[in-house]
């Protein structure tokens, strides 16, 4: 599970619960801020629009995407150039037909396609077309995920204005017939609001900003891929593969893999 993201979001609730009590001694003041009525036009309302805007197909997915945001990657970039430099290695030492079974071990799909073009043969040109092609379709699939939850959060706040002017209503027709009935309806036409905001900030933004996030980090585990297969296919040094891919890191994590070779010579 990625801690950060679960963290935060006990932080956001717990800040918004010490909020409505004021303190912790005074927990019934959060039936004030807990109406069904308001809570079904937000969040009902918020589903229902965004399953008009998509596919059923894409829906169904919509609870394996958002699921992505609370669990940490597996993807290290440190650790795939490191392999890719072994396979390196192997292609220049032993000739790549002996990649071939060391793929087997290979738990990344596109690592072991990028390297199965390698065994193949495959020309620099056509390899980098195939793998930038499938690159491609995942972007496609990330896009689509991330499309959802930016409408989710698009729609909750509007949701919540459209609660607020019911209540709004409401509370206008209370002021001629029943000016009792003003408080609650004044309270529904708030805490719609209050829930749409609530939705759209702590749930629907972080986790769209997350699923991205994530994006941007597989993309660039995947650029690396593409970029040690080439190089491996062009017969390139293996510590000329390990200095171009060591570029994509950043200064901290370069300093770290210098460590980690320090201490393997030593």
């Amino acid at each position: 599970m990625d801690i950060a993201s679960i963290v935060g979001l006990l932080l956001g609730v717990g800040a918004l619960v010490f909020g409505c009590t004021a303190n912790f001694s005074n927990f019934n003041n959060l039936g004030f801020f807990l109406d069904s009525a308001s809570f079904a036009v937000v969040f009902v309302g918020t589903i229902a629009s965004t399953f008009i805007t998509f596919p059923m197909s894409q829906m169904k997915t919509t609870f394996a995407v958002g699921k992505n945001a609370f669990v940490e990657p597996i993807f290290s970039n440190s650790v795939l150039i490191k392999q890719i430099v072994l396979f390196s290695n192997v292609a220049r030492l032993e000739g790549v037909l002996q990649l071939e079974s060391r793929l087997e071990d290979v738990g990344d799909p596109f690592l072991r396609k990028a390297m199965g073009y390698v065994v193949d043969g495959e020309s620099p040109e056509a390899a980098r077309a195939l793998l930038e092609n499938e690159l491609a379709f995942i972007e496609e699939r990330h896009s689509a995920g991330q499309d959802i939850f930016d409408y989710l959060n698009k729609y909750s706040p509007a949701f919540g204005m459209i609660g607020t002017l019911m209540g709004l209503v409401l509370m206008l027709q209370a002021m001629g017939d029943d000016p009792g009935g003003i408080g609650p309806a004044m309270s529904i036409a708030l805490i719609t609001t209050f829930y749409g905001a609530i939705l759209s900030n702590l749930v629907f933004t972080p986790i769209c900003s997350k699923l991205k996030m994530r994006h941007r980090n597989e993309m660039l585990y995947r650029q690396i891929t593409i970029e040690g297969a080439i190089m491996i296919i062009e017969t390139a040094n293996a510590r000329v593969v390990e200095g171009t891919l060591m570029g994509f890191l950043s200064p901290k994590e370069r300093e770290i893999m210098d460590a980690e070779r320090e201490a393997e010579s030593q």
